[in-house]
């Protein structure tokens, strides 16, 4: 399983590491009960775990001793090697007396399941991604993918009376006298600056999302989580869509794909589950 958590750390269970993105110099190797642990609170995301599952999972399953001391242990070694990373020590809330969990203040995310859903043999199947609350991302994800398959009323023709009216053309010039007119001036060099301001803001927020949406006219909308000059963007771009005709993927409503780069490329094709929810799978290539 390779998860992403709040949107810059990659955390791989299968070789126990937590990875800062673009930044392989910034890798943790947990041990393995670190691994199992964390893993238990990210499989439960905003969700209590008791003891005595975090006992039974991490330590008893595995044919080691369990107790509190241990437990307690790990989890601070948890928490020291995730603010390592910048987050908040409140990231591994404390339940007294019950158990643990995972902040769902922090977003996190399922890149690659591996193909399987966790501990498939014991548990019904579930949805390969945890409830995700990426924020702005999101909320960006969800409006893009709308768009993208709305189709755009045609305006109604406007009705022209087929005999003139002299005297409502009477009124209409007598209107436009100097005292109209300035009303009217003023009031388009008002809609002008309106306009010129929210194209402004409109260009500010579409720079700072720079990074992560990256094409809304491929076979599917693009998104990352790290920023690409120009160049990279096309490149990217056209090398999705080619994996993307290899594998004869095409994204109907609501349907998305999100490029990982760390080491290697990761492309995942998500769909919307819900309100600020969406599940993503690998694509294999």
């Amino acid at each position: 399983m390779i998860y992403l958590i709040n949107n810059n750390i990659v955390y791989n269970t299968e070789d126990r590491t937590l990875v800062m993105q673009q930044d392989d110099m910034s890798t943790v190797m947990l041990s393995n009960s670190s691994n199992r642990l964390l893993y238990e609170l990210l499989y439960n995301y905003g969700q209590t775990v008791s003891r005595d599952t975090l006992f039974q999972n991490v330590w008893d399953n595995h044919g080691l001793v369990s107790s509190n001391s241990n437990l307690n242990h790990y989890i601070s070694q948890l928490r020291k090697n995730l603010i390592s990373f910048g987050l908040s020590d409140k990231i591994i809330i404390t339940i007294p007396k019950v158990g643990f969990k995972f902040s769902e203040k922090i977003p996190v995310m399922i890149l690659d399941s591996g193909g399987e859903t966790p501990r498939a043999e014991n548990e019904t199947d579930r949805l390969e991604s945890i409830d995700l609350q990426l924020n702005k991302l999101t909320s960006e994800i969800l409006v893009e993918t709308q768009i993208r398959h709305e189709e755009v009323d045609e305006p109604l023709p406007l009705k022209v009376d087929e005999t003139p009216n002299i005297h409502n053309n009477e009124v209409t010039k007598a209107r436009f006298k100097w005292p109209g007119k300035i009303f009217y001036i003023s009031l388009l060099l008002l809609a002008l600056i309106s306009a010129v301001t929210i194209a402004f803001f409109a260009m500010e927020h579409k720079k700072s999302n720079s990074g992560l949406f990256l094409s809304a006219k491929s076979i599917c909308p693009i998104y990352t989580f790290y920023p690409l000059s120009t160049d990279e963007k096309v490149k990217m771009v056209d090398n999705v869509d080619a994996i993307l005709k290899e594998n004869n993927i095409s994204c109907g409503k609501e349907k998305f794909v999100m490029v990982h780069y760390n080491s290697q490329i990761l492309i995942s094709l998500c769909s919307v589950k819900g309100e600020r929810t969406f599940s993503c799978s690998k694509i294999k290539f």
